[in-house]
């Protein structure tokens, strides 16, 4: 499953900026398996998690409060809104180790005054409640882009301010981890974990013209992982191990599209099709 956002055709008169999008793969071709356009108002979903082949959930914004959505196997249905509307909150990630439990990570604004903060929303197979989050400088803003769930344990990155933030679950509470010193000035935007000891995030460091990251915890420690250099700069925005040596991330370079695959030893570039 894929989701995002479709805008109305240019020049039509519609009642509404932008829709949420889903799509589906089962084998064969990619079908359209959007929610009904009266599901949302000005709605669109950033991330998706299925624990099934029959069951799905997808987070976003309504507007401009936080939203989930959950697939049957056919079609969506809007759950209870994990946080009451302050000015702002959005859900830009989502991991579900199973049908009864998530975890989806975003960004919360409580007035017009304040700078976000992060923002943890877990689901126990029938609702969503808020999870406390470690408290973070209130003269930065701080988001998480995204998380990952394996076992019993989680972890999420994004950024603070102008520096990358990780936080992780071990089945009590979250706490901020130490991230490597190499990158000061970074943004962190996906993470994939194979186990509680092997984690990969990415991201970029940030700055002109800017440089592709690529992280990894170890179990006790995050580290470096060299990318190739480009000129004009590079971005990852999302990651998918499916082993310790097995990793693709995508982003983009000079607006174009961006893989890296990492091997178990080092990261190269994958040719597009």
């Amino acid at each position: 499953m894929a989701v995002g956002l479709d805008y109305p055709p240019v020049g039509a008169d519609a009642p509404y900026d932008y829709l949420a999008l889903s799509e589906g793969r089962r084998g064969g071709a990619w079908t359209d398996d959007s929610p009904a356009p009266s599901q949302t108002f000005d709605g669109y979903l950033l991330a998706t998690s299925c624990p099934s082949a029959s069951h799905c959930v997808a987070v976003g914004q309504n507007v401009t409060s936080a939203l989930a959505m959950a697939w049957d196997g056919s079609g969506w249905t809007v759950q209870l809104a994990p946080v009451a509307p302050p000015v702002s909150s959005v859900l830009n990630g989502v991991s579900c180790p199973s049908g009864s439990r998530c975890f989806a990570v975003g960004e919360l604004t409580p007035n017009q005054f304040s700078f976000s903060h992060p923002l943890i929303e877990r689901w126990d197979g029938s609702r969503w409640s808020t999870v406390r989050t470690p408290k973070t400088s209130p003269f930065k803003p701080a988001v998480l882009n995204a998380v990952s769930c394996t076992g019993r344990s989680c972890t999420a990155v994004g950024t603070l301010g102008y520096g990358q933030l990780v936080e992780r679950w071990t089945g009590g509470s979250w706490s901020i981890q130490r991230t490597p010193g190499g990158a000061p000035d970074a943004v962190l935007n996906g993470v994939s974990c194979v186990s509680r000891t092997d984690c990969v995030a990415v991201g970029a460091v940030t700055g002109q013209p800017g440089q592709s990251l690529a992280e990894r915890w170890n179990g006790r420690r995050w580290s470096i992982q060299p990318t190739p250099t480009l000129a004009g700069g590079a971005v990852l925005n999302a990651v998918s191990c499916v082993s310790a040596a097995d990793c693709v991330a995508v982003g983009e370079r000079s607006r174009l599209p961006l893989l890296e695959h990492w091997n178990g030893a080092a990261w190269s570039i994958q040719a597009r099709a």
